[in-house]
């Protein structure tokens, strides 16, 4: 069952415009500061979010942290993410090569991407100084 309120809805635009970054819990709710939104309803709405499928939680690199992803984003729906591990910037994997990836997976591995929850971490151009 889904309900809607406006902490919910809040919460859903403000992930709408940032379904490029994996963010904390604690990020969000800074974040939403200014709609006077509470970390437990954060916390709470997550949740629900991501039992519904239109959140994925990623475990960040290196921590006990966890992040959350919106995976209801119309230009993140077909997108493997890229995350560098130096800025913490997260970048679409071009959609041929996103193809490729699950073909090759596919036909040697018999293996499928759910590409809502997979994040390739590496460095990235700039923080490698290419250019």
């Amino acid at each position: 069952m889904s309900y809607s309120t406006k902490q919910r809805e809040e919460l859903i635009s403000f992930l709408e415009k940032h379904a490029d970054e994996p963010l904390s819990v604690k990020q969000i709710t800074e974040g939403l500061k200014e709609k006077d939104i509470s970390i437990s309803a954060v916390y709470r709405n997550i949740s629900r979010l991501e039992k519904e499928g239109a959140v994925a939680r990623i475990a960040k690199l290196g921590t006990n942290e966890d992040l959350f992803k919106y995976t209801l984003s119309k230009k993140c729906a077909n997108s493997i993410h890229l995350t560098c591990t130096e800025c913490g910037k997260t970048y679409h994997l071009e959609n041929n090569e996103t193809k490729k990836m699950e073909q090759n997976l596919q036909t040697n591995n018999g293996f499928y991407i759910n590409k809502t929850k997979t994040v390739i971490y590496g460095v990235c151009k700039k923080c490698n100084g290419i250019k």
